[in-house]
């Protein structure tokens, strides 16, 4: 835990499409993010999500994944809660929107956020298999 007592949580979703929060004790920094997901240049993918996101969130994802990593099998079922055809490579981390514009300004996700992804997510996948 942090001097401030406080955690921040987050998603990661790993290339099978199993997920799992992970917490730091502050805002990761690019270095963080590249080590989580594993590559050398991240990108971020801004996503409505609907409540209780606030409308947004954010999937963080290797820039280069379509040549380099696997389908993430998650991907499908996350183009169904953000409504963006987009399909995503490798590890994902998924992260609150950025308090204070763009760049690894991100927020982390309060355990009332983790639940309804918890929900929310298991469900968009049934619904693509």
């Amino acid at each position: 835990m942090s001097d401030t007592g406080m955690d921040y949580k987050f998603i990661v979703i790993d290339p099978s499409g199993n997920w799992r929060t992970v917490e730091y004790d502050a805002i990761p920094d690019l270095g963080d993010l590249y080590n989580e997901i594993g590559c050398e240049l991240v990108e971020v993918v801004y996503a409505n999500g609907g409540s209780p996101f606030g409308g947004q969130f954010e999937i963080w994802c290797d820039e280069e994944g379509v040549y380099k990593q696997p389908l993430n099998m998650g991907s499908p079922a996350l183009s169904l809660l953000t409504h963006r055809d987009t399909l995503l490579y490798g590890k994902l981390f998924l992260a609150g929107p950025a308090d204070r514009g763009w760049g690894t300004d991100m927020t982390g996700l309060t355990d009332a956020q983790i639940e309804w992804f918890s929900h929310a997510y298991e469900e968009a996948r049934n619904a693509v298999v």
